[in-house]
């Protein structure tokens, strides 16, 4: 599979598609749990899309940005969004953007029959203006059910700055979905406190503590405190 995923997202990458060339994307092939789409920034809508109906079983009418924007398993779409609006806001506003950079994203999505699918996700580029903003991306969908599923994932293959500048907005993008309280809880879970320390330094009952904990960790999609002070510290 990965020597097939290769070469897809090197076509695209090395096409210099200047203008929607989608008919160009028919020949590219696809293994049986495959399936890729070009989401159109502009228009906000899916101007192409191909195979996702023998991943997810969803027809090309249904499969719409609304659905992409809600198919997530319910413990992974918080964080899911946050990557999501990260990513546009992050391509669509640097102007130095890397056109071979790429995101991979790993992550549950709902099948049309009602079970989720472990799907590995790629997207990269295709296609930008004159001042080198991306204005419309190509993703390819791979079913890893085989791959015990550990957590939402993400990372960049990009020059270090782009890496880094990404990291930050979906930092910040998580962080700004956070109450008040709840980030003076994060800073001071981040020092090493106990529930009980931060409720005796807060003025607060241990039990508010410890809801507070568990909403930032639904909200985040973390399975336990490790995994979010590293993921609101930059995804470390």
């Amino acid at each position: 599979m990965s020597d097939l995923n290769s070469d897809i997202l090197e076509y695209i990458l090395t096409s210099n598609m200047t203008s929607y060339e989608l008919e160009a994307l028919d020949v590219l092939p696809l293994g049986k749990d495959q399936a890729i789409y070009v989401f159109d920034l502009a228009m906000g809508e899916i101007a192409y899309s191909r195979g996702v109906e023998n991943l997810l079983g969803y027809t090309r009418g249904e499969f719409d940005m609304d659905l992409v924007s809600q198919y997530f398993h319910p413990h992974d779409q918080k964080r899911m969004e946050i990557i999501m609006k990260a990513s546009i806001q992050y391509a669509t506003s640097n102007v130095m953007l890397d056109v071979d950079s790429k995101l991979f994203l790993n992550s549950r999505i709902r099948h049309k029959k009602g079970h989720f699918v472990h799907v590995f996700r790629q997207t990269t580029v295709f296609n930008s203006n004159e001042r080198g903003e991306m204005t419309a991306n190509f993703s390819l969908l791979s079913n890893i059910d085989f791959i015990p599923f550990s957590g939402v994932g993400y990372s960049m293959d990009a020059n270090g700055n782009s890496v880094q500048l990404f990291d930050e907005t979906v930092k910040n993008m998580s962080i700004q979905g956070l109450t008040k309280r709840e980030k003076q809880i994060f800073t001071l879970l981040k020092a090493g406190l106990s529930s009980q320390d931060i409720s005796k330094q807060l003025f607060v009952s241990k039990n508010t503590v410890d809801t507070h904990r568990r909403n930032m960790l639904k909200k985040t999609s973390c399975k336990n405190t490790v995994e979010l002070i590293a993921y609101l510290s930059g995804n470390d």
